[in-house]
């Protein structure tokens, strides 16, 4: 009874916490895909939607209200959208058509025209994309050249894309077998690789809390200034190239999983880092323990913990959670020896955020998929390519990712002064809020995307046969 009280409780805080901000007008039905690029600089936001037909184009201020509108008669597919930018007010949307060629639809809400002209795709056959993002009102894309040890930054920018590369030749790096081996290897060696051999996207300005991305050993982060890439697939060493924006130099750092102040470290076959403001975060796990060593990239140990079914508890600031496909199968469990032996029989996870001098961590152990892989989407309503825009969202924050997969995990407040703990309780943030809020949801909504800013997350919703697209705020 006990627990019923309390996962009502939860439940109860989390699904009526959000609201209502505004809803749109729009004049198409059956909308196949919809897409929202966000103005920064003038606090405006774009949106796009698509039905078999036609485009409608909106332009919004930052409380979506409508300041300019117009449709335009789709005459072709456009290809696949890749990507945005923002330059002289005017909206540039990139669809790369072949191997060869990007389409380039301007939006122009002054005039109410859409611009159509072709450039180079410059991205040649012989390099392997490792992600792409929006920041800044720029689209960027990360390649390496197949085979070799250059890194390729493009920055794209209206019509023209800019070009940087890194030499990272003269770095080592160690595999999962402790052998020296080259940067492509490094890049290429999949021990541990949990979902696929791709490189998540961490923007470090987000509340980075999904702990199924954040189980991947190889991470890229992106902050104003650098590029940050990680490989945790040696259990040993935490390894990351990083990439200067300013200046276009790389450098490598290889930091020791080991607490080297401490008598209690131990080997573990399952761990994971993420960095928080410029600082590494690793996680070991073993059957009895859960280790937290904080260290910089000078392999200097800043301050660790360790939990066990009788320690360092006053460092867990939630409740001992397991999720099975997601919050509505959720319990939770009796005491920190069950939660250590069911999360070292996972993919280890670490992930977390900076705000109000405070250093938010979720602490997770990650199942493989199920073979009932998005089972939800169904219960969403999410359909086509909107369903990609809320899988694919750019800052890492998919709600879907959750439903395919058996997560136990607890949540961790530290002070960033001294890493001390502090007294919260019942840690939570408005990304679980969003993933409560859609779960739960009887309304029929189908969820177009969902994105953050400002620390807040904002979700489109549209029902059919209404003529409107809500948005929500959580």
């Amino acid at each position: 009874m006990k627990k019923f009280i309390l996962l009502f409780f939860l439940f109860s805080k989390l699904t009526f916490s959000q609201e209502l901000v505004n809803s749109i007008d729009i004049n198409l039905d059956k909308i196949k895909s919809f897409y929202r690029i966000e103005d920064s600089n003038n606090k405006e936001y774009a949106l796009i939607l698509k039905n078999k037909e036609n485009i409608e184009l909106i332009k919004t201020d930052k409380s979506f209200n409508v300041l300019s509108r117009f449709e335009h008669t789709e005459i072709d597919k456009s290809g696949d959208f890749i990507g945005n930018s923002i330059k002289e007010n005017l909206f540039y949307t990139y669809w790369k058509k072949n191997k060869k060629t990007l389409e380039v639809l301007t939006i122009d809400f002054e005039n109410k025209k859409i611009i159509k002209n072709e450039i180079n795709y410059p991205i040649d056959s012989n390099e392997r994309i490792l992600s792409s993002y929006t920041k800044d009102a720029f689209f960027n894309t990360i390649t390496v050249t197949k085979e070799t040890s250059i890194i390729n930054y493009y920055r794209f920018n209206g019509l023209t894309v800019e070009k940087n590369s890194f030499d990272c030749s003269n770095m080592s790096f160690v595999n999962s077998l402790n052998q020296k081996i080259k940067f492509w290897d490094f890049l290429n060696d999949e021990n541990g690789t949990v979902y696929k051999a791709s490189f998540p996207i961490f923007l470090t300005d987000k509340i980075n809390f999904n702990s199924v991305h954040a189980t991947e050993k190889k991470k890229i982060y992106v902050d104003n200034e650098r590029i940050i890439i990680s490989s945790d697939v040696n259990n040993n060493f935490s390894q990351f190239v990083i990439l200067s924006l300013k200046d276009f130099t790389a450098n490598s750092h290889i930091v020791s999983k080991q607490d080297e102040n401490s008598i209690d470290s131990f080997l573990s076959k399952e761990t994971n880092s993420f960095v928080i403001d410029n600082k590494i975060f690793i996680a070991k796990f073993s059957n009895e323990r859960i280790s937290i060593i904080i260290k910089n990239f000078d392999n200097n140990t800043l301050n660790s913990f360790s939990i066990t079914a009788t320690e360092g508890h006053q460092y867990i600031n939630s409740e001992l959670i397991e999720e099975v496909g997601g919050i509505k199968n959720r319990e939770i469990l009796k005491n920190e020896e069950k939660f250590l032996r069911k999360s070292f029989a996972k993919n280890p996870s670490i992930t977390g955020f900076l705000s109000n001098d405070n250093y938010y961590l979720s602490i997770a152990g990650v199942s493989y998929p199920r073979q009932q892989s998005y089972q939800m989407l169904g219960m969403f309503g999410l359909v086509g390519g909107i369903a990609a825009a809320i899988i694919n969202d750019g800052s890492g924050s998919s709600i879907t990712s959750y439903s395919d997969k058996d997560v136990v995990y607890i949540r961790s407040c530290i002070s960033s002064s001294d890493f001390k703990p502090t007294n919260l309780k019942n840690v939570t943030s408005n990304y679980d809020n969003v993933r409560s809020y859609v779960e739960n949801n009887n309304s029929k909504e189908n969820f177009l995307t969902l994105f953050e800013s400002n620390n807040h997350f904002y979700l489109f919703a549209h029902k059919n046969k209404q003529e409107k697209v809500t948005i929500y705020k959580f």
